[in-house]
């Protein structure tokens, strides 16, 4: 749960400053040096993709496979393995 929720902060940073390194208005807003809108932007496209792959993959436990137990022909339980 964790995971998925950094996922959803680093996700949020990277489109924010993906509209910042991509709208003029917001780049005289916050002030950004011209020379490094590239780097900004390439920054912020491997954020929102670090975020997708924690959001992607955090959230998922990892399920123990039911086995079953056979006394003869009949199952008579289960055992995780």
């Amino acid at each position: 749960m964790a995971r998925k929720f950094i996922g959803y902060i680093l996700a949020l940073i990277g489109i924010a400053t993906l509209a910042i390194s991509l709208v003029q208005q917001l780049q005289t807003l916050v002030k950004v040096p011209e020379n490094s809108t590239l780097t900004i932007t390439i920054v912020s496209i491997v954020l929102i993709l670090i975020g997708l792959v924690f959001i992607t993959k955090g959230g998922s436990a990892k399920k123990l496979k039911e086995v079953p137990i056979f006394q003869g022909k009949n199952v008579v339980g289960y055992r995780r393995h």
